[in-house]
């Protein structure tokens, strides 16, 4: 695990998609799960965040999809947040994943403002406000 967290680390973005794609496997673990929480805001490259982005919705459970819902509320204003969405979006329709299923499952005082907005974007792009 300490290799895998030293590599996401790496000044080369191609590693740390690699690394978030294989922390993705470790999500059950806290340190996994932050680190890839960490990652959804990667300053370096969009990818890494799209990849930390996809570890988490579909490995990370509710707990997962609720990191990356607020991550995208919470940079509703950033237009690098809009990778994300799409991917999410890209999952429901095509039945990739569940995503509107899962995030029904998450209590509503766990849902956060930026959660709710995270989610408001998402059925926005599947047609569902």
């Amino acid at each position: 695990m300490r290799a895998l967290l030293d590599l996401s680390y790496s000044t080369h973005w191609r590693k740390r998609v690699d690394a978030a794609e294989k922390l993705g496997e470790m999500v059950d673990e806290p340190v996994a799960r932050a680190r890839l929480t960490e990652l959804l805001h990667d300053a370096g490259d969009v990818a890494v965040q799209t990849a930390a982005a996809g570890a988490l919705t579909k490995r990370g459970g509710v707990a997962g999809l609720l990191a990356v819902l607020e991550e995208i509320g919470r940079r509703s204003d950033d237009a690098d947040v809009d990778y994300i969405a799409y991917q999410l979006y890209g999952m429901e329709g095509t039945g990739e994943y569940p995503v509107l299923d899962i995030a029904s499952e998450i209590a509503s005082e766990t849902m956060t403002a930026h959660a709710r907005i995270g989610l408001a974007s998402i059925e926005r792009l599947l047609g569902r406000d």
